[in-house]
């Protein structure tokens, strides 16, 4: 996955538009409401032209994923996803079946961004920390080293058998 990918794009210049929106509740179209029917040039009225602009962004974030894979379930291409497999519940009987589009769109959007905000942090910090702590480094690479050889990356059946890296794993995610 590249910084071009669509999806990637999406994603950061959604989460940059909400960031930069105001603090939730404190704007003052949140506490006069009737301001947003005003038009932009009017005092107090910056976070109402705000919103509209980022509704685009916002709506993409929900429209774009959804309209790919349907896309790809048309052509039986797609891949297992939690968007693929809501969809493919749509045409069952089940109790999924009867959740509207909008919300599996929304619930998509939400877990897509949750989760590339909390990867990137998290990886941020791993390596402040590793930077800041060059001594965790060597130790840690040295339990890697002691466990794997040259030939190969760690996989998930390593874990119990680096308990220092996993501590470490753990320390980063607290």
């Amino acid at each position: 996955m590249s910084d071009d990918d669509p999806y990637v794009k999406i994603a950061e210049d959604a989460c940059y538009r909400t960031a930069h929106s105001g603090p939730p509740g404190g704007t003052p179209v949140d506490i006069f409401p009737f301001l947003r029917y005003f038009p932009s040039w009017f005092p107090g009225t910056y976070y109402a032209a705000y919103a509209r602009d980022t509704q685009q962004t916002v709506r993409l974030l929900y429209e774009y994923p959804y309209s790919q894979v349907t896309d790809q379930l048309a052509k039986g291409e797609a891949n297992p996803s939690f968007l693929e497999g809501r969809l493919r519940a749509l045409h069952t009987d089940s109790p999924e079946s009867a959740v509207p589009i909008e919300k599996i769109q929304g619930a998509a959007a939400i877990l897509y961004i949750a989760g590339a905000e909390t990867t990137s942090s998290t990886i941020s910090f791993f390596f402040l920390a590793l930077l800041l702590h060059p001594e965790c480094q060597a130790k840690a690479q040295e339990e890697i080293d002691s466990v794997i050889d040259s030939q190969r990356l760690p996989d998930f059946d390593d874990r119990k058998h680096l308990p220092y890296v996993e501590c470490l794993l753990q320390e980063i995610l607290r």
